[in-house]
């Protein structure tokens, strides 16, 4: 696959007006010398906004959606936010540890498990991945032999890639399975060793610049749908040829379903926060819309899936009774940079990369649809974050710079490390391998994100 990507400058462009006209329409209705009255920011000393707050996908330090609940932030090469120059991972608040109860996951500079309510244990070290990453997860050893056995999406209906001796053979001494078989809600492998924790379980670190359109993020966690039987979610695509990676095709276009599936949650709750602050109603629009479309996503990943084996697959129903919108537009407008500038502009570039190497017609036809949709979700969150840094000034814009400067990411391009025969057979079936995503990852970061956030901030500071 090339690199760099000849279509990156065309994404830059197009978000790039957007920015440009939303800053002159919300400054023309707001007005500089007179703003209206600003969501307060509160420091983390009074116990409101903070900046080691999590919620956004990618990983990146950011507010959960409920304001305060779920913190999460780290320091050092290759983690998330910084908390007083210290290195590791750290969380606080209730919903901060993976079982929904208060305490921290991981002390700070030492990448342990440990807090009231959460998982106490070792504090061995994990080596910093070079990838942006989010906050630790935490599994089982029957949840760590499903993943290592039926791979990221655990549906057990597809094929097993390993039979239950060869999963036994990965896993290590310390009751953790080899992190490359750990995979989490984004369908990504672990960076690193597992850290092992008293009640028996593995706690592991993701990149997190990989799922796919508008994450629905729940207290720092991407909140997915499992699987069932059901057909009325399918596109109706034909089966395609037998193929030898097609068991791990039909698995990464399921994953992908169940992370359109939870766009659409997203957005219906973004719409909730455009209402809510009064947002412009082409806003709101765009976003009913939006939710729309990602229906549309989710039926054609469904129909992918199958039409490489998965078999008739549907969502089974999504949790959404304690899904709350954000309680300040300061939140809102951080949740939106991190779930949807962030986020969207990577779906839509991987979407894209996909696209270029894609030899399936279905798929093509699928992913033509998908790229540029995505990126007119992207689009919508960067005139939101536009709009809101009018609204609420140099603080924000500040806080976005912030929390974009501590991501970390490998400065150069990574080998591929797949076959050559899956690198073929994944790219004809619209899959992207690791080194691909890592490879996009690096563009859209310096050569999309970082130049739109400027965009934003300049006004923003003139104000």
């Amino acid at each position: 696959m090339a690199f760099p990507f000849a279509f990156v400058p065309g994404f830059r462009q197009r978000l790039l007006v957007a920015i440009s006209t939303t800053s002159v329409a919300g400054v023309a209705a707001v007005g500089c010398s007179t703003p209206p009255p600003r969501q307060q920011a509160v420091s983390p000393a009074q116990g409101g906004q903070s900046a080691t707050q999590s919620a956004g996908a990618g990983g990146m330090a950011g507010s959960t959606p409920s304001g305060g609940a779920g913190a999460a932030a780290g320091a050092g090469a290759g983690a998330v936010a910084s908390v007083a120059g210290v290195g590791g991972a750290q969380s606080a608040g209730a919903g901060g540890s993976r079982s929904g109860g208060a305490g921290a996951v991981a002390s700070a500079g030492q990448g342990g498990m440990s807090g009231a309510g959460g998982r106490a244990g070792s504090t061995s070290p994990l080596s910093p991945p070079d990838c942006p990453i989010g906050p630790p997860e935490c599994f089982t050893r029957a949840e760590m032999e499903r993943k290592a056995k039926y791979g990221c999406n655990m549906i057990p209906d597809v094929p097993p890639r390993l039979t239950d001796a060869e999963v036994q053979q990965h896993f290590l001494p310390n009751g953790c399975v080899e992190h490359p078989f750990s995979c989490n809600g984004c369908c990504l492998p672990a960076v690193a060793p597992g850290v092992p924790q008293a009640d028996g379980s593995c706690c592991y670190v993701f990149c997190s610049t990989s799922c796919c359109g508008r994450p629905l993020m729940v207290e720092g966690q991407p909140r997915l749908a499992a699987v069932e039987r059901r057909s009325d979610w399918l596109q109706g695509f034909v089966p395609s040829a037998p193929g030898d990676w097609n068991a791990r095709i039909a698995s990464e276009w399921l994953e992908d379903a169940r992370m359109e599936h939870a766009s659409i949650a997203s957005f219906a709750r973004f719409t909730l926060d455009l209402l809510a602050f009064g947002a412009p109603s082409e806003l709101v629009e765009r976003a009913q819309r939006a939710a729309l479309e990602e229906v549309e996503h989710a039926r054609q990943c469904f129909g992918l899936a199958a039409r490489y084996g998965a078999g008739e697959r549907g969502p089974a129903p999504l949790a959404a009774a304690d899904l709350r919108g954000a309680p300040s537009l300061w939140h809102a407008a951080l949740a939106a940079f991190d779930e949807g500038c962030i986020g969207e502009t990577l779906a839509a570039l991987q979407a894209r990369a996909a696209l270029e190497h894609a030899a399936d017609p279905e798929v093509q036809r699928a992913l033509t649809q998908i790229a540029d949709q995505e990126l007119s979700h992207a689009e919508l969150a960067w005139r939101f974050v536009t709009w809101s840094a009018v609204r609420l000034g140099a603080p924000l814009t500040h806080e976005l710079e912030r929390r974009l400067s501590q991501l970390r990411i490998a400065p150069e391009a990574i080998a591929e490390s797949e076959p050559a025969a899956a690198v073929e057979a994944l790219h004809a079936a619209g899959r992207l391998t690791a080194a691909d995503k890592h490879h996009i990852a690096l563009a859209a970061f310096r050569e999309v994100i970082a130049p739109c956030l400027a965009a934003i901030a300049r006004p923003a500071d003139e104000t």
